[in-house]
């Protein structure tokens, strides 16, 4: 099992969410799901109008960027704020 983390935080459900930002949310989760480098990464991301923000630990640049790629190529999303952190040691926040 996945520990992506694509359910909104607290901060996120004073909001509501719209509709294209629900499916794009979706649709980068499962997207990254489908990667098996990726799938078990401890990654958060949120959708606020199209902007993605993705945070959490990766172990490789090379991970980084493809998270970048992999959501930019998802349909209506306009950018991607990638605050991931790059660490070898496993759960390493």
């Amino acid at each position: 099992m996945a520990t992506l983390q694509a359910q909104p935080d607290a901060a996120q459900l004073t909001k509501h969410e719209s509709e294209a930002d629900k499916r794009i949310r979706q649709e980068v989760d499962a997207v990254i799901e489908q990667d098996p480098a990726l799938k078990d990464r401890p990654i958060r991301f949120s959708v606020d109008n199209g902007d993605i923000t993705v945070t959490g630990t990766v172990r490789t640049e090379t991970e980084r960027q493809k998270i970048n790629e992999l959501a930019l190529h998802v349909a209506g999303v306009k950018s991607v704020a990638n605050a991931l952190r790059v660490s070898s040691v496993e759960g390493g926040n």
